[in-house]
């Protein structure tokens, strides 16, 4: 049982408490542990090294489709825990599933997130599809992403640290009106 909010961190059937909103969302206390550590990894290889300037997620996303056999239907979207509709946009489309749904991806992959992102398949890897737990669950709808013009980011981020721009700029907005 959860101190925090009463819920069990078992596979049970058991109600969380209505305080906790998020605890209800929760359909696998190992699987979400797996996702800590999976985001622990992958933070910690940014920190070191970099994917690829060229990294194209739609690449990535047609490597594990193409290795697993993965076609373009309503069984095997439901098989990866996805709709058709969101595969489509995936694959053809080019639009980038959430953070959460790439990792139901990996899981269902039988594979980390850095190998994932790498197209690394384990050595022990039986060429198996797991099943998704996220399976069912709603979240916000695949879309296409807008593009980031990197170098004008990266521009407009080292003009901040070169020209030391606001760094006596409060961290708390405070009002400048006055009271009368």
């Amino acid at each position: 049982m959860c101190n925090r909010c009463g819920a069990a961190l078992e596979n049970s059937k058991e109600k969380p408490l209505a305080a906790d909103p998020f605890a209800s969302t929760i359909r696998d206390i190992d699987y979400e542990i797996w996702i800590a550590e999976q985001l622990g990894e992958y933070i910690r290889f940014q920190t070191a090294n970099s994917l690829p300037v060229d990294f194209s997620y739609a690449d990535t996303l047609h490597f594990w489709i193409e290795k697993f056999a993965v076609k373009l239907s309503k069984p095997y979207a439901k098989e990866l825990g996805a709709s058709q509709a969101a595969m489509t946009n995936w694959l053809r489309l080019g639009a980038i599933p959430r953070l959460r749904r790439t990792m139901d991806l990996c899981w269902v992959f039988g594979v980390s997130l850095l190998q994932f992102l790498q197209k690394t398949v384990p050595k022990n890897h039986d060429g198996k599809l797991r099943k998704s737990i996220d399976q069912g669950a709603r979240y916000a709808s695949a879309s296409t992403r807008r593009r980031i013009d990197k170098n004008a980011l990266e521009s407009a981020l080292s003009a901040i640290l070169r020209e030391n721009r606001y760094a006596l700029m409060s961290f708390t907005k405070t009002s400048t009106s006055s009271s009368s």
